[in-house]
C-alpha cells in the first residue's frame, strides 16, 4: 500500500482547488465540533457514522476531535465525483492517519444503510448527499433512522437551501455555517427530532 495520505480531488477541480476546498470545509467542521462539544458532554459521542466517506477526509476530522468514537465510514466506492473513490485508498488513509483501529469501514448505499435504528451519537457528511439527486429523501430519512434521539448530524454540502423542507421535517437546524468564498457550500448542525 501507498503510505501517503490522499484525501483525492473533487470532480470539476484541481489537487490544488481540493487542497483549498478542504481546508476550508475543515474550519468550519472543526468550528461547529468546538461549539458542539462547549454545549454538551463530548464524552458522549462515542458512535460516529461518516456517511458518504470516500477517502476518509471526514472521518479524520471526527478522529481528530472525538478521540473515544469509533467511525463507521460507509460509501458505495463507485461514485465518480471524487478522483481515486476506492475502499482501498479509504483503508491506506486510515492507516497512514493511525487511526485504522478507530474505523469501519462498510460499503453500502447511503439509503439502504445496513445498521440498526438509534445507533449513532453523531453522523457527518460533507458534499455527497446533492449526489443523491432525487433520491435525497431516502438518503436523508436514513441518516435520521440511524441516529439517537437528539443525535447530531453535520450535514455539509451544496444548494442546502434546496433540499429545507424535507430536512426541517426530520431535524432541528441548530446552526449554519458557511466557509468564506465558497458561496454554495454551507454545514448544517443539525438535531434529530
Amino acid at each position: 500500500m501507498d503510505s501517503k495520505v490522499d484525501f483525492g480531488v473533487y470532480h470539476h477541480s484541481s489537487r490544488e482547488e481540493s487542497e483549498k476546498l478542504r481546508t476550508g470545509i475543515a474550519s468550519i467542521f472543526n468550528a461547529a465540533i468546538s461549539d458542539l462539544k462547549n454545549k454538551t458532554d463530548a464524552e458522549r459521542f462515542t458512535r460516529g457514522l461518516d456517511a458518504g466517506c470516500g477517502s476518509g477526509f471526514v472521518s479524520h476530522l471526527l478522529h481528530d476531535s472525538f478521540h473515544n468514537m469509533h467511525i463507521w465510514a460507509i460509501d458505495n466506492f463507485i461514485d465518480s465525483s471524487l478522483e481515486n473513490n476506492s475502499m482501498e485508498n479509504a483503508t491506506n488513509n486510515f492507516e497512514c492517519l493511525g487511526m485504522a483501529d478507530s474505523v469501519t469501514i462498510v460499503k453500502a448505499d447511503l439509503r439502504k444503510i445496513p445498521l440498526e435504528d438509534d445507533y449513532f451519537n453523531i453522523a457527518a457528511s460533507s458534499l455527497v448527499y446533492h449526489n443523491l439527486g432525487r433520491n435525497f429523501p431516502a438518503g436523508i430519512r436514513e441518516v435520521h433512522r440511524i441516529l439517537e434521539n437528539g443525535g447530531t448530524f453535520l450535514y455539509g454540502d451544496i444548494f442546502t437551501g434546496k433540499r429545507m423542507g424535507i430536512i426541517t421535517e426530520l431535524f432541528k437546524v441548530e446552526s449554519t455555517l458557511k466557509p468564506e468564498g465558497m458561496n454554495e457550500y454551507s454545514l448544517l448542525v443539525l438535531s434529530k427530532k
